[in-house]
């Protein structure tokens, strides 16, 4: 019989029907048909060109990546707090230092979330759902392994107290801006002290300990003591480390900075002028303008002054005149000014 076929001779794309039986909340069940096959023979070059392409998709894009979640939606109790799968793309596409640096991100992410120590809680909670349905020894071991993680993790906790104190004296030394005295380390690591002997938590005791740096008067005032003598002297490196970074960048010297202190060359000219263009080149220079340009010329102190003030702008009655002859000034801000004259 005459007529157009349906579909037309040779090779045909592929086409892919997704249909949902059912769906329940946070998941769904769905039935894949395939229409319009790829024929190719056993031994062919097609065919083991499809096998190839079909086998570098699989590896670059695991089954796991094509599941919508990992934890449906309604799962109010759930072992997977935090789920890793970066094994492809550490294995794809990370050197050796990159694999080291993800892994440490993650280390760090576990330890502040202290996902260990909620682990065994949410366990707790699940298997108080199985009071009423017991059997005796079918979670001991799962539970065992869960809580010598847990375990562990508090271990590791205790022993980093001690790494976090000394990270606060360092930070003391350079949010003050120079190098502490042995007195003053002992005061920081007593105070510390005491505050535990109170029974107080480590972090309470950190913050508490860290909110000593900032009411202390070398952190608000940058001291600095005159040299001996009544003839000029040189500023000391460190000393002119802080005036450098506090005039370009109006915060505390950086670690390159300090550094060129600390071996005492950053008063040769040739360094401090190397020193001083990388500083400009920073994007924190940009402080120069908004902080030491806005007090010279009293630009922070402009909204206050509600009233005419010929003082602070001795031009001002010049300057209305000659706009109000000119009807030239229409802006809102001129307008306000003109309407509290």
């Amino acid at each position: 019989m005459a007529g157009t076929p349906d579909a037309k001779s040779g090779l045909q794309p592929s086409e892919t029907i997704v249909k949902f039986e059912h769906v329940n909340i946070g998941a769904d069940k769905r039935t894949v048909s395939y229409r319009r096959p790829i024929l190719v023979t056993e031994q062919s070059k097609a065919r083991k060109r499809f096998e190839a392409a079909m086998g570098d998709f699989r590896s670059l894009f695991p089954a796991a990546l094509c599941y919508t979640q990992i934890v449906p939606v309604d799962e109010l109790l759930t072992l997977t707090l935090l789920y890793r799968e970066d094994d492809q793309l550490a294995r794809l596409m990370l050197d050796d230092d990159q694999k080291s640096r993800f892994d440490k991100l993650w280390g760090e992410l576990r330890y502040v979330s202290r996902e260990p120590l909620r682990v065994v809680d949410v366990l707790d909670s699940l298997l108080e759902t199985t009071i009423d349905h017991p059997q005796s020894g079918v979670f001991d071991d799962a539970v065992k392994s869960f809580n010598e993680r847990a375990d562990a993790f508090r271990k590791k906790l205790v022993k980093s107290e001690a790494k976090h104190l000394d990270a606060l004296v360092a930070f003391t030394s350079r949010v003050w801006r120079r190098p502490l005295a042995e007195a003053e380390r002992a005061e920081l690591r007593g105070l510390y002290r005491r505050l535990r002997d109170l029974e107080l938590p480590h972090e309470e005791a950190f913050c508490l300990t860290l909110a000593r740096d900032f009411v202390a008067s070398p952190f608000l005032y940058r001291l600095e003591v005159a040299p001996d003598g009544s003839e000029p002297a040189p500023v000391a490196d460190l000393k002119l480390a802080s005036r450098l970074s506090y005039f370009l960048w109006s915060s505390i010297s950086d670690e390159e900075l300090r550094a060129a202190a600390a071996n005492g060359t950053l008063h040769e000219p040739a360094v401090l002028v190397r020193r001083t263009r990388r500083m400009l080149k920073d994007s924190r220079a940009r402080r120069l303008a908004t902080e030491f340009a806005c007090q010279w010329l009293h630009i922070h102190g402009f909204d206050p002054l509600e009233q005419k003030s010929e003082k602070h702008f001795p031009n001002s009655r010049h300057c209305a005149a000659t706009c109000t002859r000119n009807r030239s000034c229409s802006s809102p801000t001129y307008s306000r000014a003109m309407a509290r004259c």
